[in-house]
């Protein structure tokens, strides 16, 4: 009887170490799935806005730019990645594989004669400035009007610098701007890589007039 006893006593305290060892688990593997899960996530949902400005772009009669369709496969790309990963019980997508493409500031002001037009007849600017952006295979992230000597400003998504000079180049071109300006825009993360850089640059680098480096203190 007490040997019956001993050996029920055991075995419940192996279970209760079995579920504090899976609950442990449970908790040091949560954060990093949650993770996952989004970046799956935000993969689909980038593929899915992609996919759908090009359905509307074919469904319009119109054939989608080079540049688009480099965005596309690459969205597909990421995609497929994505699904061979998440199907193959892998817990870290890398971040390179959902990363967005660079981001671009785009400032200027409308010309009395544009503010004239507008008035007259409003439209959805954002909407407008997208359907540009997709030839270039860009995406719109925010359009805001301003006060000060830009009457906007644009921070939009493009597969490249020369993809967001042609939509600047473009919109330019219609006469309807003045005091255009493209800026690209730079991460935090990537910052931090660029100051790495820039400290190993600086350590060899003598100014005008010395015949040292002056390095980084």
């Amino acid at each position: 009887g007490e040997a019956t006893e001993a050996g029920a006593s055991e075995g419940g305290e192996d279970d209760d170490e079995n579920a504090l060892s899976l609950s442990a688990l449970e908790e040091k593997l949560k954060p990093e799935v949650l993770r996952t899960l989004t970046r799956i996530a935000k993969v689909y949902t980038e593929m899915s806005k992609v996919q759908n400005r090009r359905l509307s772009t074919l469904n319009r009669g119109q054939k989608p730019s080079a540049e688009f369709e480099k965005s596309y496969e690459k969205h597909r790309k990421s995609e497929r990645r994505t699904h061979e990963l998440a199907w193959s019980g892998c817990t870290q997508i890398e971040d390179e594989e959902v990363a967005a493409m660079p981001k671009y500031a785009f400032l200027g002001g409308y010309k009395a004669e544009t503010w004239a037009q507008f008035i007259a007849n409003p439209g959805d600017r954002a909407a407008a400035v997208q359907k540009a952006a997709d030839r270039v295979g860009g995406k719109v992230d925010v359009l805001y009007f301003t006060f000060g000597e830009d009457d906007f400003l644009l921070i939009a998504e493009a597969p490249d610098d020369n993809a967001a000079a042609a939509l600047a180049v473009a919109t330019a071109s219609s006469g309807a701007l003045r005091g255009i300006r493209t800026i690209k825009l730079i991460t935090a993360s990537d910052m931090q890589s660029i100051l790495g850089k820039a400290k190993d640059v600086a350590s060899v680098y003598a100014p005008p007039g010395a015949r040292q480096p002056v390095g980084v203190n």
